[in-house]
């Protein structure tokens, strides 16, 4: 789906690790750009139908694009790779987000909003 313009030298490629599988890829993409390139396009799931999500905007916008990188949550799209990334997918439970969103509410006294008043 996606092929660089040049082929790039081995000087200009990095190893990054998506899912525990270890990948090649250009030193000067995105991390979203780099699993594309990889035929990578599922992410995440949605929350409620579970629906796969992938990078879509490529500009930070929609927040699709979501992973694990080194164990901190951020957007591959505006990611930039480095030798040795540590990458996982969002493999999101709903009954565990549920749990947790009520557990959080119980102890701060909260209605189960956040401080935009939307649902947690």
């Amino acid at each position: 789906m996606f092929k660089p313009l040049k082929k790039k030298t081995d000087d200009e490629m990095v190893t990054i690790h998506f899912n525990d599988q270890a990948l090649q890829v250009d030193a000067t993409m995105s991390v979203a750009a780099a699993l594309l390139s990889h035929d990578i396009r599922t992410l995440r799931q949605t929350l409620k139908s579970q629906s796969p999500r992938g990078p879509f905007c490529m500009m930070g916008a929609c927040f699709d694009c979501l992973v694990q990188i080194d164990g901190a949550t951020q957007q591959a799209c505006m990611t930039m790779v480095q030798e040795g990334l540590k990458i996982r997918s969002m493999q999101q439970n709903p009954e565990n987000l549920q749990d947790e969103a009520e557990q959080n509410a119980s102890e701060t006294g909260g209605s189960g909003q956040n401080s935009t008043g939307a649902d947690t």
